[in-house]
């Protein structure tokens, strides 16, 4: 006699037609089960792996940005001439012309696109660059941005920054399931990763009930964007709006005066010089160390390859730097990256010398006067090269 302590497949293997009894009340659930998970995974194959889903994003999410520069870049590369990418967050957007840099450079082979994925980091260019040049034959120079000269300048740790997951989205496949999640190092983020992965239609919930809710205004409204996108870009002159020149006094450091800042931006202002002295703690040095040496060298080799160089810029990083003494020399990873032949440093004096603020409208962007000289630099910098 079978006791109820005993356990369940014990009585399932001693007493078949209980097995069957059982198999057959819980048969009805089980085909509800697998026609949702086949239901589930056509939709997944059907609208997120062929891309199709992404054709319809919203344009104006995190993710779009990541589209609509893809969008971008598909509209400009001319396989007829030396297609040059400058890549990097809003700041490449607000602060470098490609329409400029091509004027200057009009009686060269070069074609300069311009790339500004507002809020991405490197290891979102790292995947952008994949997706958009899988085989890394559409450029004949990549060009990447940094807002760091060392790596005790960073002050965030990048490694889990959690909106990479949603700049990601489109980008990412099948085969980053276990590497992709490895670039975090908090088990939450990993987990995240994963998900995201495997389950992308559960992580763009929210964005797929609103393209079904109203799918012709999405569509319209995608299309539009999606046409416009470049030549809006290339017609953008700048803000033309300029930052006073401060006194600044204190611990931490701030404005004597204030009176001449727009009010609206300033406590972002006053974060970026508290920031920017020091005031505030950062990551470890060796965290921002690993992180720079694992992108920037990654998005490297997989172009040294092909032949083709990439270059890294510094980004012209605020207003007030020079007031802030701020590092102006090259050193740490990206010194290391540039001595080792991976990378190859434009010399970055005269980036730091654009660092004033008449050439800035806010705490981050340079307005129309930088956004000129920097877009020369970058030009001239290129040319040089004999690309």
């Amino acid at each position: 006699m079978l006791s109820a302590s005993h356990p369940l497949w014990i009585h399932f293997f001693l007493q078949p037609s209980l097995a069957i009894t059982v198999f057959r009340r819980l048969l009805p659930l089980t085909k509800i089960v697998l026609w949702v998970a086949a239901l589930y995974v056509a939709f997944d194959t059907v609208v997120i792996r062929t891309g199709f889903y992404f054709n319809y994003l919203e344009p104006e999410s995190i993710a779009g940005s990541v589209l609509l520069n893809r969008t971008l870049v598909e509209h400009r590369v001319d396989k007829s001439r030396a297609n040059v990418i400058v890549l990097g967050d809003s700041r490449v957007g607000e602060g470098f012309s490609a329409k400029q840099a091509n004027e200057i450079a009009k009686d060269t082979k070069l074609n300069f696109i311009g790339c500004g994925i507002p809020g991405s980091t490197p290891r979102v260019c790292n995947y952008f660059l994949r997706k958009i040049d899988p085989e890394r034959t559409q450029f004949s120079a990549v060009v990447i941005m940094t807002d760091a000269l060392t790596d005790a300048e960073v002050n965030e740790d990048f490694v889990n920054y959690k909106l990479d997951l949603n700049y990601c989205l489109p980008l990412l496949n099948w085969s980053d399931l276990q590497s992709f999640p490895a670039t975090f190092s908090k088990p939450e983020l990993q987990e995240r990763a994963r998900s995201l992965i495997t389950f992308p239609l559960a992580f763009a919930q929210t964005d797929i009930k609103a393209l079904l809710l109203h799918p012709i205004d999405r569509a319209r409204k995608a299309s539009l964007w999606q046409s416009n996108y470049a030549n809006g870009t290339d017609d953008y002159a700048g803000q033309s709006v300029a930052l006073p020149d401060l006194e600044l006094e204190g611990a931490p450091l701030h404005p004597r005066d204030w009176a001449d800042i727009r009010e609206s931006i300033r406590p972002q202002l006053r974060d970026y010089i508290a920031l920017a002295s020091g005031y505030y703690p950062r990551p470890p040095v060796a965290l921002a160390k690993n992180y720079h040496r694992l992108w920037y060298e990654k998005i490297a080799r997989a172009y040294q390859a092909k032949g083709v160089p990439v270059y890294v810029f510094l980004m012209p990083r605020g207003p007030y730097h020079r007031k802030l003494a701020c590092p102006t020399a090259l050193a740490g990873s990206l010194a290391e990256l540039s001595a080792e032949g991976i990378i190859r440093f434009i010399p970055p004096e005269r980036y730091a010398a654009l660092e004033i603020p008449g050439n800035f409208f806010d705490q981050l962007h340079m307005n129309s006067t930088g956004r000129a000289q920097l877009t020369d630099l970058l030009a001239h910098a290129l040319m040089e090269q004999k690309l």
